[in-house]
Order: C-alpha cells, then sequence, then structure tokens
C-alpha cells in the first residue's frame, strides 16, 4: 500500500495517497522502528501534498481560493514537511531519495510564500544530499541548479544568479534536445539578469535564443514564456530606438494574448493576471507612441486605458 500510495503522489493524486497512508497506519505497530518512522513521514509528505496543490487553486479562475487561504495552505504544507523530516530523523539508514523529496518541497513552498532566504536554505540542503548520489547530468539534479540560480535571483544576488543559470544551462544542452522549454526558460531568466547588470548585448542575444526556441517548439503551454519574452524584446528595442522592431514584438504580444484570452487556456489563470496583462497592453502601446512622437494615437491610448479603469464604486470584491 506504501508503494501503491508512491505511485498515486507521483501522479498528483495526492487524496487517494493520503487515503492509503492512513490504512498503513493502522497496523503501524507491526511494523520495525525504522519502517514506522518511514511511513510516518510518507504520511507527513502527503499530507503537506495536499495542502499545497489546495494552494494553487488561487491561480485556477474556476475554483479560486483567496490569496489569505493560499498563504495559509502554504504555511500548513510546511508544518507537514518539518513533521515528516523530524519523524524520519531517527532512521539509521535514510533513504536519500526520500530525503530530497522533502527538500525539493519545502524549498518551492518558501518560494511561493516569498520567503528567499528560506528557500535558498533549503535548496542547498536539497544539494548537499544529491550531489553524493546523482551525478550533474541527472535532469533532477540540473533543475535543482536552475532552481538555485532562480532564487538568487528573487534575492537581488545577479551574478550568482547568472552562474547557476550558466551551469544548468550548460548540463541542460549535454543532456536534453536543444529545442527544450528548460533551456528557453534558462535564457530567458539569463536575459533577465544581464538587464539588471546593464549587459545589454548579452541581454538581447541570450531573449534571441529564447525567443527562437518556443517560436520552434509551437507549445501552447510554453505562450505565458514567449509572451514574457516577447515583452523583453519590445522592452530592448524600444529603449535601444529601434521603433519599428519594437513595434513588431508588441504586434506580437497583442496577438498571442488575444488569441489565449479567445481560448481561455491557462495562458490567463484568473481575472487578476487577465486585468494586469490588459493595462500592460495599453501602458506599452501609450510608451511606443510617445517615443514615436504620434501625440494623436498616444492621447487615444491614454482615453483608452483611463476607461478600461474601474469605477471604484463599481468593484466587487470576491474576498
Amino acid at each position: 500500500m506504501t508503494k501503491m500510495a508512491d505511485a498515486l503522489d507521483i501522479k498528483e493524486n495526492h487524496k487517494e495517497a493520503l487515503a492509503l497512508r492512513i490504512k498503513v497506519l493502522e497496523n503501524i505497530n507491526q511494523f520495525p522502528l525504522d519502517y514506522q518512522a518511514y511511513v510516518w513521514s510518507k504520511y507527513y509528505h502527503t499530507q503537506a501534498n495536499v495542502s499545497e496543490m489546495e494552494s494553487y487553486k488561487y491561480h485556477n479562475p474556476k475554483d479560486s481560493i483567496s490569496a489569505t487561504r493560499r498563504k495559509d495552505q502554504l504555511l500548513k504544507a510546511i508544518q507537514w514537511i518539518n513533521k515528516a523530516k523530524a519523524a524520519y530523523q531517527s532512521v539509521t539508514k535514510q533513504d536519500k531519495q526520500h530525503l530530497y523529496n522533502l527538500q525539493n518541497r519545502i524549498y518551492h513552498q518558501n518560494g511561493y510564500l516569498g520567503q528567499w532566504e528560506n528557500a535558498l536554505k533549503e535548496a542547498k540542503l536539497g544539494y548537499t544530499i544529491l550531489k553524493d548520489t546523482l551525478g550533474e547530468r541527472n535532469k533532477k539534479m540540473v533543475d535543482l541548479i536552475y532552481d538555485l540560480g532562480y532564487i538568487n535571483d528573487q534575492l537581488g544576488r545577479y551574478n550568482e544568479a547568472i552562474d547557476y543559470y550558466q551551469k544548468s544551462l550548460n548540463l541542460y544542452e549535454k543532456i536534453i534536445d536543444s529545442a527544450h522549454t528548460d533551456i528557453a526558460q534558462a535564457y530567458l531568466n539569463m536575459a533577465n539578469q544581464y538587464r539588471k547588470l546593464g549587459f545589454k548585448p548579452k541581454e538581447l542575444s541570450s531573449l534571441i535564443k529564447a525567443k527562437e526556441i518556443w517560436e520552434n517548439i509551437k507549445n501552447s503551454k510554453d505562450d505565458p514564456y514567449l509572451y514574457r519574452c516577447y515583452r523583453a524584446l519590445f522592452t530592448w528595442y524600444l529603449e535601444y530606438g529601434d521603433l519599428h522592431t519594437a513595434e513588431n514584438y508588441l504586434q506580437k504580444k497583442q496577438q498571442l494574448f488575444e488569441r489565449e484570452s479567445k481560448n481561455r487556456t491557462s495562458f490567463i489563470r484568473n481575472q487578476e493576471e487577465r486585468y494586469h496583462r490588459t493595462l500592460s497592453q495599453s501602458k506599452d502601446k501609450i510608451v511606443l507612441s510617445l517615443k514615436k512622437e504620434d501625440t494623436v494615437a498616444g492621447l487615444r491610448e491614454i482615453d483608452s486605458f483611463i476607461a478600461s479603469l474601474p469605477n471604484q464604486n463599481q468593484i466587487k470584491y470576491p474576498f
């Protein structure tokens, strides 16, 4: 039943897995002490998964929850994982795969809460667990190196972030197809670091590489990343003074936004995101019009922007 529950957890059927774990615990005294600790740790881990999955409803337009409930569920998930880690401490011969699975969730959960220092500490602990068991060409290890880059990015440690991103990128290119979304995401995030450090040519080359990969893949699941890439390219060319190319990327971004809005895919996860993306489109059009010294078009976009703002007296707060 424990192995069956493990398989259900992998498929993200956590509530079904939890039911099996509870059945196992009914006979817990029949097992050796080390296995009892292992079973309890697995139970707490699955409880954490249930809470974490509940927090994802915040981004589900069909079953949305409040930001407060999302935070509560993530805090609860962290509490469960800490219980899982504590329960497993007494085991003499520990399963490193299980230990890393716990670390993997707790650093993600801290990141989702914006607790980046905690996330970094937990991710580094995960790295120490994996480095003795998996080679750096294992994708699980490379994903962790990439995540260390992302966490350092969020902490404003841009040089460290670039080092981790570059290392993960070099390894990704050795173990997976070069036209893969993980590689494109690494290029996009590296471009973001180069921008913050003022390395404009490197920023552009990284953006172009990311764009080409996603355009060749043509997978709708990657559209949120491609949208970000188009916007970054629009901003780059706008600042450089190439208004024709900037406008081209603005149109690409607009077309992607309109297509996904019509199809109502996961590209826009809730009304909040739809609202912010709409305002972003208006802002970019206004800035481009001003750069082109097209006052009439600029005023028209500003009027449209103001008209799109909700009347404070008419806002219906969902939470």
